[in-house]
């Protein structure tokens, strides 16, 4: 196309924009270029459980340094036991301290589309909300967890439901 002719987009037809550790990034992200370092990092831990906050320290450590402005990164961790059965939870690295959700073993899930999209808004509005990292990281495991044993991709649960699995109840939607 011209585009490409013009240099805008690579060879896999992605836009080149910004510094090109940037867009190696983006797609490492997205399954279309080779593991950076830090997701190498995250292979080579053997012996590890999936659910290890440990197994993700050294990669979180690996993006701050090649990313230094970042004041928060998050991720979920899942062990796929089965299609319907997942261990859940999660971590988040703020202000130099790695935070963790308490692990979730064994939980049904219904649809796990918007897993990570629910986790992501729990996490949000907690620190919206001025809460501080331990609270948004277990605000965003809970409403990931909820959001995974309803139908769809979207979540309608309350935040008095996600308060409730955040002191244990369980991830099951009360209505």
């Amino acid at each position: 196309s011209g585009a490409r002719r013009r240099g805008l987009r690579d060879d896999a037809g992605w836009p080149r924009a910004g510094h090109g550790r940037h867009r190696r990034l983006l797609r490492a992200g997205l399954g279309r270029v080779g593991q950076p370092r830090y997701l190498r990092l995250q292979v080579r831990q053997r012996g590890l459980s999936a659910l290890d906050p440990a197994s993700f320290a050294k990669m979180i450590d690996a993006v701050v340094a090649d990313y230094p402005n970042l004041s928060v990164v998050a991720t979920t961790l899942r062990n796929a036991r089965t299609a319907s059965r997942n261990d859940w939870g999660a971590v988040c690295w703020s202000d130099g301290t790695l935070h963790e959700a308490p692990n979730r073993l064994d939980l049904e899930i219904l649809d796990r589309v918007g897993g990570g999209d629910s986790f992501a808004s729990g996490l949000v509005y907690g620190f919206l909300a001025g809460k501080g990292a331990q609270a948004a990281v277990e605000y965003g495991a809970a409403h990931g967890a909820l959001a995974m044993t309803t139908p769809g991709d979207t979540s309608m649960v309350t935040l008095a439901e996600v308060e409730r699995v955040m002191k244990g109840g369980t991830a099951r939607v009360s209505r």
